[in-house]
């Protein structure tokens, strides 16, 4: 049974996404780091608070346990020197940019990463945004096929200044 606490309301059969709150700053934090290990230094309570309280934090909850998160932002001030090794489709254009996806062990391969990544590419339909970005480590390639089996190209690859190992900078057109 998963340590995270229950959101308000929470199904038990079924999975549910929310934005995330503020006082989910800190079992946020625990599941990052839990999952993307190598960067636990990276993922502080004040990290994720600042990121909640600009509403870029998403929560899955399945079997009513907190399962999985993803962030996304139109901020790309992550990937300012590193877009210089990319070919966007357009580099004027408005985007969103994804990060953080994470989904706690117990809870892979059945779907959540999916569904979170549906409600960012639906959000930024809402907003009129035709671009979704974002990187995936180089060292991972089964993030990289999760990504170009839901149509992201990889639009570049190279070197950025948070991880040792290249990286795979993939797109999505959202129609």
């Amino acid at each position: 049974m998963s340590k995270f606490k229950n959101p308000p309301n929470a199904h038990t059969t079924q999975n549910k996404i929310s934005l995330a709150r503020l006082e989910d700053a800190i079992p946020v934090a625990k599941l990052l780091q839990r999952v993307m290990y190598q960067w636990k230094d990276y993922f502080t309570t004040d990290f994720i608070g600042g990121l909640i309280g600009k509403n870029e934090v998403y929560l899955i909850y399945s079997e009513g346990q907190m399962a999985g998160t993803i962030s996304m932002s139109t901020d790309s001030s992550w990937a300012t020197d590193e877009r210089k090794q990319v070919k966007w489709h357009d580099e004027s254009a408005k985007a969103l940019y994804i990060y953080d996806l994470a989904v706690l062990p117990e809870h892979q391969n059945k779907g959540l990463a999916s569904e979170l990544l549906h409600e960012v590419e639906e959000e930024t339909k809402k907003r009129g945004i035709k671009y979704l970005r974002g990187a995936a480590i180089s060292d991972n390639p089964n993030l990289i096929e999760f990504y170009k089996k839901r149509n992201y190209t990889v639009v570049g690859k190279g070197k950025v200044n948070w991880w040792k190992e290249d990286v795979n900078f993939i797109e999505k057109i959202i129609k």
